[in-house]
């Protein structure tokens, strides 16, 4: 894993990857395909995870370098007296080979295959064993040798994957190859029948299948304990979209002063820096022995908020460094800074609107190095800010009064932050201020974040690139509340332990953002809660009613999905402001509700959203929303919609991603295991259906009756961390005509495909068959279990 690039600087050593073929034979590109069989072994005859790890490497390894036309005498490094693996050479060759339209032609035609060929041996044969063997023992990168073997083969395919992308469109559409004789001289002259007629349309096809993400981090365990190795949470290698090989570079940069214990956290979601009002303390700056608290009027703010105006700082530092502050109300004309911070980090107050003098003072500063920022007309993307002097301030910005004054003897600055500007004692004031939150950020000049952990780090060594990673992979970027902050702001600046920089709205993941909204709670797109009717009245029928397929829905699911709270009640209102809703509008609605108020003010919906458990205490089907330390799947439009209509959604199934199966005789619904058989397509599903549990809201009796019929939605979409794939079992109401009526049972299903060579104890079967793709399924938003 030499060919990725190790922070020079980091207290932790890079991962040695161990040559263990000794004299046996290493694949060539000529027979790839054929290795293993021309050796006589298979993966899964392997005795031991050394042996396993030895095999893989002499096949896919050595056989993808191969391919690409390095040999395994360049990549074996016997200087430090052990012979290790070293791929230093790889970026190199790749980077000339993909701006060379012969070679780009041959990297296309030969290696799109060969790296297909290598994901589908990891996901289907290499991952199983290893989650065998870790379900024995803890694996890790530096403990165990074999596992970082294995990990090596993820990484070099993450690399030739990259140059695959980054090949220039005029390479795409290569020459018809000349196939040789089975000789050594060619790469790769054994290639499968679909590949032997490269077309620029087959290409592109292959190339858009390969998977963008690696397969180690979600499917197996090392790399979350590795992550824990070097102080992070686990939890990363799930929630961040980045490679096996960008996790790995995550590895070796600096982590905070003290290195946080995450043992507790889940595997997908990070629970260290979620607060406890209790227990909670707000912490002074690293160098103060105590100061007094300083804060703000809450009378002031009451008042204020009472009046629907935002209070804002204005904050003084004087001759002496001491800070004044005192409140006055935004002022159109007048920039201010809105702070985003983790309240783990130590700004927050749960007893009062106050703060330490020294973190008002370390405020006044980077309020101060943001505004510097602004000002200055040339300032790249990536550029450090520097700690500000009043001798390099102007007395006025041209066209903006007021926003700081300068004088030798003080600084003033204005900007909100939650603790001093949301009252604590007034739970209306403060539901108000809450709402108005998205008008805040904004209407700010800039946003400023103030994480925990970057706050320690500096950026001098780091640069851009280095520094983008760390703030992805930052508890500010695990939060909630940040998400909308953030989405919010004109602009971004993230401080480090030596200046800011300014941060990008696209690598936040969200694409549309909501500046163009800088007052939410004028919009009234109303939140249409109240539109709910008693479950006897409600009916199925009729054409759905009109709507637009919401991509903002998704996009805000996914992004909450990889984020935690320790609030999961304010979730709603997150999830209403990134969706153009009205953040104030759902706060007020009690608690039990915000979540079918949100749902029924979305036109449309990801079938499956039906994947996701439903929140316990509600009575009818209510999807967990993200943003707990629970988690939920993330959504994807490619499974099909879910269209409003009265009383229901109509399912839209992606005929290439989701199948149902209608099963004339029902499922026992006490669980277990049942073998559906489709004979129409030839193909066999083993379902595993949990059994109800024991405070099931509905009587047990209702559903171990098999008589009834079901239909099970199959949907081609793994299971986080698991080789299964998500199920839904619905209960047929009734039918009229081609219009099936359709009620959920169960989203907690799982299947996987069931070949009959397989070796598998008497499972119960049911014989099913294809719902017809013209017969229409309304989906009842009845109770369920």
């Amino acid at each position: 894993m030499d060919h990725i690039d190790w922070y020079e600087f980091s207290t932790t050593d890079p991962v040695k990857v161990p040559y263990v073929c000794g004299d046996g034979p290493l694949c060539d590109g000529d027979e790839f395909f054929d290795f293993p069989r021309r050796q006589g072994w298979e993966l899964g005859q392997s005795e031991s995870l050394a042996q396993l790890a030895e095999r893989v490497q002499a096949w896919l390894f050595f056989g993808l370098l191969a391919v690409v036309g390095i040999p395994p005498e360049a990549c074996i490094n016997s200087n430090t007296g052990e012979r290790l693996v070293c791929t230093k050479t790889l970026p190199d060759y790749l980077n000339f080979s993909k701006h060379t339209a012969e070679h780009g032609d041959l990297l296309l035609s030969q290696l799109v295959p060969a790296v297909s060929k290598a994901e589908t041996v990891i996901l289907e044969e290499l991952i199983p064993l290893i989650k065998n063997y870790e379900a024995l023992e803890s694996l890790d990168l530096w403990t165990s040798k074999p596992y970082a073997i294995l990990f090596s083969v993820d990484t070099l395919l993450d690399s030739i994957k990259y140059a695959l992308a980054s090949i220039p469109k005029q390479c795409r559409i290569p020459k018809q190859p000349q196939i040789s004789n089975r000789s050594r001289t060619s790469k790769l002259s054994i290639i499968p029948q679909e590949f032997e007629m490269f077309g620029g349309a087959t290409v592109s096809f292959a190339l858009g299948n390969l998977r963008p993400k690696s397969l180690f981090p979600e499917l197996t365990e090392g790399v979350a304990r590795s992550l824990l190795q070097t102080g992070r949470c686990g939890s990363l290698a799930r929630r961040l979209n980045f490679t096996s090989s960008k996790l790995y570079h995550l590895m070796s940069l600096p982590n905070s002063q003290e290195r946080e214990d995450h043992s507790l956290c889940s595997k997908t979601s990070c629970g260290y820096f979620n607060v406890n009002p209790t227990s909670y303390r707000t912490r002074h700056t690293e160098d103060c022995f105590m100061c007094d608290e300083v804060g703000a009027l809450e009378s002031e703010l009451v008042d204020l908020i009472r009046k629907n105006e935002v209070p804002v700082i204005q904050s003084t530092m004087h001759s002496n460094g001491t800070v004044t502050i005192r409140v006055e109300k935004m002022t159109k004309g007048v920039d201010y800074i809105a702070i985003s911070h983790v309240w783990a980090g130590g700004l927050g107050n749960f007893v009062g609107n106050k703060l330490p003098q020294c973190q008002l003072q370390a405020i006044h500063k980077d309020v101060g190095d943001t505004m510097v920022s602004r000002f200055s007309t040339v300032l790249p993307d990536c550029r450090v800010v520097r700690s500000w002097y009043p001798s390099i301030l102007k007395p006025r910005r041209p066209g903006r009064p007021g926003w700081f004054s300068s004088s030798p003897t003080s600084t003033t600055f204005r900007y909100w932050i939650d603790t001093l500007c949301v009252p604590t004692s007034h739970s209306s004031e403060r539901k108000s201020a809450i709402s108005s939150m998205g008008r805040i950020y904004a209407g700010a000049a800039a946003v400023l974040v103030l994480d925990p952990e970057l706050r320690n780090v500096s950026y001098d060594q780091l640069g851009a690139t280095r520094a983008k990673v760390l703030i992805e992979a930052s508890p500010w970027m695990a939060r909630s509340w940040p998400l909308q902050e953030a989405a919010l702001a004109n602009e971004i600046y993230v401080k480090f332990a030596k200046g800011s920089i300014r941060f990008k709205h696209e690598h936040l993941g969200i694409e549309t953002t909501l500046r163009s909204l800088p007052n939410q709670e004028s919009v009234r797109k109303r939140l249409t809660w109240l539109s709910f009717k008693p479950l006897e009245e409600w009916c199925v029928a009729g054409d759905p009613l009109p709507y637009t397929p919401n991509s903002d829905f998704v996009n805000a699911w996914n992004l909450l999905a990889k984020r935690t709270t320790s609030h999961p009640e304010d979730v709603p209102a997150i999830f209403a402001a990134l969706i153009h809703k009205s953040a104030g509008e759902i706060l007020s609605i009690d608690a039990t509700h915000r979540t079918w108020a949100l749902l029924d003010s979305v036109g449309a919906m990801p079938l499956d959203i039906l994947c996701v458990e439903q929140e316990s205490h509600f009575p009818r089907w209510a999807p967990r929303l993200p943003g707990s330390s629970k988690p939920v799947p993330a959504l994807d439009t490619k499974f099909g919609t879910l269209e409003r209509i009265a009383g229901g959604f109509h399912l839209q199934l992606a005929q290439t991603s989701t199948q149902a199966l209608i099963c004339p005789k029902g499922l026992s619904f006490s669980g277990g295991y049942f073998l559906l058989r489709d004979n129409h397509i030839q193909q066999s599903f083993l379902v595993y259906l949990p059994a109800p549990p024991d405070t099931c809201s509905i009587a047990k009796a209702d559903h171990v009756e098999v008589d009834e019929s079901h239909l099970v939605l199959i949907l081609h979409k793994k299971l986080s961390g698991s080789l299964s794939s998500y199920g839904v079992l619905c209960k047929i109401q009734g039918q009229a005509g081609d219009t099936l009526r359709v009620r959920l049972l169960s989203n907690t299903i799982t299947w996987r495909y069931h070949h009959d060579r397989e070796q598998l104890p008497a499972y119960e079967t049911r014989e099913c068959l294809s719902a017809d793709p013209s017969c229409s399924i309304l989906f009842e938003m009845g109770k369920s279990i």
